[in-house]
């Protein structure tokens, strides 16, 4: 059950890192990739048991989020989703994964490092809303 409230938390923490700086302006530029994807929106991401609405500003091939405030910075290359986030002193998060070719669901791996250097992995999907 500890293994699981941590684990619990340091999702919850994580995916809040993930998401933070995006905007909600509609007129907000936003751009596709080469590839044409575009993650901009909302999204409801499953991870470790927990989830969370997720909102994504992408610009070409930069990728930023924001969820409760915490800044993440990332990257889509072709269908490839990739990020890091994390707070100083606390959990970090670097998630992995594939955007289908609709940008309507994404899916991958990811690694959650707590501050103590404890890692958990796992699977996470998302929806776009």
């Amino acid at each position: 059950m500890k293994k699981f409230v941590m684990l619990s938390a340091v999702m919850l923490c994580a995916v809040a890192v993930l998401l933070t700086g995006c905007t909600n302006d509609p007129n907000a530029p936003t751009s596709p990739n080469a590839a044409g994807v575009n993650v901009t929106g909302t999204w409801a991401l499953s991870a470790g048991g927990q989830t969370q609405t997720v909102t994504l500003q992408q610009n070409g091939d930069a990728l930023t989020g924001s969820v409760q405030g915490i800044p993440a910075t990332g990257s889509i290359t072709g269908n490839n989703i990739s990020f890091t986030t994390g707070v100083p002193g606390g959990p970090t998060l670097v998630v992995e994964g594939t955007v289908d070719g609709s940008a309507t669901s994404m899916s991958g791996n990811y690694t959650a490092t707590e501050a103590t250097g404890t890692q958990h992995t796992g699977t996470w999907t998302a929806t776009k809303q």
